[in-house]
């Protein structure tokens, strides 16, 4: 039975042995194995050399992003496949999911601009958008991002009345969430991209509900008679309006039928007046300023200035009735009425043909 040696091979050995093999076995002289063993010593660090060199290839999933880092800096941004890089510890591929949404929440009871409470839930969907921002430029960029959606929610419902917020239609204020979020100059450095509000729900606490509906049956009552006092006073107005406006009409046909009745009473004067002026024109002249005369001593007021110049003002009695003759006055003369004056032909006077 064959008996083997218990104490191990050197590590001279070992190299030796693995340097004949490469060499293809042969057996060298006394002085041979110095020269092989550095060879092999060299053999054995190129394969852990590219033993090493194997270790930097990185492979990126579909739907990720690889971030190349070399010496703590980030040098490139890969897409999925197979890429190498300085293996460990010189550099790393660090592949981050860019497709997959996320989900941010929020839930609280928040105050309306008109002192209300209202329980606001969030649920707001975003990505990953810039895999180095998110890696490096913000310890905790969701915790951000939360704190964000936070303060947006509630800047908007302190801008708002509770009737406001549960009669605004939900995509509108949706959308100006997500608008304003997107704005914030903080969150667009963490390499996060916003997308949407998936899921909102707006309400009065269930302690608050009985006070609530309280207040709105008490607005409603209140709203009811505003419009029944407004209906009533519009009403009374309109009233008084249209009395006013029958009034008016009714003295406005009444000046009209005076006036028409002292127009009509003019021109029948002036057809009687007509025949005589034909006849003896002078005559009826000197009758008209007869006439003027005693008209003048009987409404006018002689008045002396400083100078010493008489005038004399005339007050023109009104010809239009009291509007107990208002039916009188609607009473129109016929031109017969008035009848043409007797006037005869001026006579020559007594020898005023005959001569001295």
């Amino acid at each position: 039975m064959p008996q083997y040696s218990k104490q191990p091979a050197t590590l001279d050995e070992v190299l030796h042995r693995i340097a004949r093999r490469l060499r293809g076995g042969g057996q060298g002289g006394p002085g041979k194995p110095r020269s092989w063993r550095a060879g092999g010593v060299l053999a054995v660090m190129l394969g852990l050399a590219l033993a090493w060199m194997a270790f930097g290839v990185s492979s990126v999933a579909d739907g990720e992003q690889g971030v190349v880092i070399v010496l703590g800096r980030v040098v490139a941004r890969v897409n999925p496949g197979l890429h190498w890089h300085p293996p460990y510890p010189l550099g790393r591929i660090v592949a981050v999911d860019t497709t997959t949404e996320r989900r941010s929440q929020f839930e609280g009871r928040l105050f309306t601009r008109d002192g209300q409470l209202v329980d606001v839930a969030l649920s707001m969907a975003y990505r990953i958008e810039e895999p180095g921002a998110f890696l490096f430029a913000s310890a905790a960029p969701e915790v951000l991002l939360d704190k964000t959606i936070q303060s947006t929610a509630m800047d908007a419902v302190a801008a708002r009345s509770l009737d406001d917020l549960l009669e605004v239609p939900q995509t509108e204020l949706r959308q100006q969430l997500t608008d304003r979020v997107r704005q914030d100059a903080d969150l667009r450095q963490t390499g996060l991209g916003v997308l949407r509000v998936v899921e909102m729900r707006l309400g009065v606490p269930k302690e608050v509900v009985p006070a609530h509906d309280k207040a709105i049956r008490e607005q409603v009552a209140v709203q009811r008679l505003l419009d029944e006092a407004r209906t009533n006073y519009v009403n009374q107005v309109m009233s008084q309006a249209q009395g006013k406006a029958n009034e008016l009409l009714q003295e406005a046909q009444r000046h009209h039928a005076r006036q028409l009745a002292i127009a009509r009473q003019r021109l029948a004067l002036f057809e009687a007046l007509l025949p005589a002026y034909d006849k003896a024109p002078e005559a009826l002249l000197r009758w008209l300023g007869a006439q003027g005369m005693r008209s003048l001593a009987t409404n006018g007021t002689m008045v002396v200035d400083a100078s010493g110049r008489a005038m004399v003002n005339v007050t023109v009695p009104d010809p239009a009735p009291s509007r107990e003759g208002a039916a009188l006055e609607q009473t129109e003369q016929p031109a017969e009425a008035i009848r043409p004056l007797p006037l005869a032909p001026r006579q020559p006077a007594a020898g005023a043909g005959k001569g001295p």
